[in-house]
């Protein structure tokens, strides 16, 4: 009852914008957020029609036939006010509370990455534009995550810990790794213990240093990479189609890539920073000897 209290509490500070920046940062990671910020949303889009208040107030003295009245609206009212947001948590505590095997759902948008902690306490590090969702219900006896876009795992030691994208399916032996999956092309690259990656009918098996790439036919190729440590503050790709390669660009810094005079179906090997759109670009460019301009949230390439 105390967590539960303690977790009301936590939801009202942050409906008042009184969360300090740690206590938001973790409330982020909670399994609720997503959710709860969904709900939030969506009571910000309605609206009320105004009351007519000479009208009311015409017709009440017409049924009163004299006297001085003064009418409020119900909606002007703080107690309203108070009771809107109470019933929003109400109703969101419900929900949570009757849905025990809701999906629980984390996603981003452009240029926005999010930290993930599971339930198991693995942890998830949710590249931009990218969705991610579990059973917590189910989560004790089968660890099952849906993935779409890009995510770095480090998972704990338990029961079998599964992560499906578009091309596959990865199994997890507890470890480090990494999954980048797109429309035509997705990679699993592994940084400490080892996976199993599944496509199609073929399997294999990646340790420290290993990575594979599947294509829209699901056939897998392996590759090795050198660096040992995945790094939150760069994106590296092996032999990757350059399509994908500014697809991931572009999320990353929220702009809009065009690259109709280029060959995109050349493949890149290399990295870009995080830290700038411009050393992103210029390591990109400079590798595939390209150049670009930029108009405002627009990248030409050339």
């Amino acid at each position: 009852m105390s967590n539960t209290r303690d977790h009301n509490e936590t939801i009202i500070r942050w409906l008042n914008g009184e969360l300090s920046e740690d206590e938001f940062a973790n409330f982020k990671k909670s399994d609720g957020y997503a959710q709860y910020k969904a709900i939030l949303d969506e009571t910000d889009s309605w609206s009320v029609q105004p009351l007519d208040m000479a009208a009311s107030y015409k017709k009440l003295m017409d049924k009163r036939g004299s006297g001085e009245v003064k009418v409020i609206a119900w909606y002007q009212t703080s107690a309203f006010r108070v009771a809107a947001v109470l019933l929003m948590l109400l109703g969101a505590l419900i929900y949570f509370t009757v849905d025990s095997s809701a999906i629980v759902k984390y996603k981003t948008d452009l240029a926005e990455t999010l930290e993930v902690m599971l339930p198991d306490s693995s942890q998830v590090y949710l590249g931009p534009a990218s969705f991610l969702s579990y059973d917590r219900e189910a989560w004790d006896d089968v660890r099952q995550i849906d993935l779409e876009g890009m995510a770095y795992f480090e998972v704990t030691h338990g029961n079998p810990f599964e992560v499906s994208f578009g091309q596959g399916t990865v199994v997890v032996h507890g470890t480090a790794f990494e999954i980048k999956s797109f429309d035509d092309y997705a990679s699993v690259t592994c940084y400490d213990g080892k996976v199993e990656v599944v496509a199609g009918d073929s399997s294999v098996m990646l340790t420290r240093g290993k990575g594979v790439k599947i294509n829209l036919r699901y056939k897998m190729r392996a590759f090795d990479f050198q660096n040992s440590r995945w790094s939150e503050n760069s994106t590296r790709f092996n032999q990757a189609p350059l399509s994908v390669v500014l697809s991931s660009l572009a999320a990353r810094f929220g702009v809009s890539v065009t690259s109709d005079e280029v060959d995109t179906k050349r493949t890149f090997t290399g990295a870009f920073t995080h830290s700038s759109l411009e050393d992103a670009l210029n390591t990109v460019c400079t590798t595939m000897g390209l150049t670009y301009e930029k108009n405002g949230d627009t990248v030409i390439l050339q």
